[in-house]
């Protein structure tokens, strides 16, 4: 088991990182911008960098992403792009 108190390589403890995330999550939490590590299929990153491409989140396919999660863990609908055109 890993120990709390090892540094990152950002020179913080994980506990000193988890004490400024709980600080954080007083703010709204869909306001607030979590940075992860993610591996994705080469075929999914393919399809949400294009389907970005096409409008979907803005055009850029991390906010794509978020709206497919929201969508799914929050039944919110995704934003459909301005031309009303849907791809695949």
């Amino acid at each position: 088991m890993k120990s709390k108190n090892k540094k990152s390589k950002k020179g913080i403890s994980f506990n000193e990182a988890e004490k400024l995330l709980n600080e954080a999550l007083k703010a709204e939490p869909k306001d607030l911008k979590v940075p992860i590590s993610l591996r994705l299929d080469g075929d999914i990153y393919l399809a949400l960098k294009k389907q970005a491409e096409s409008g979907y989140g803005e055009g850029k396919y991390q906010a794509y992403l978020n709206q497919i999660l929201r969508n799914h863990l929050f039944n919110e609908k995704i934003s459909v792009p301005k031309s009303g055109k849907k791809t695949g």
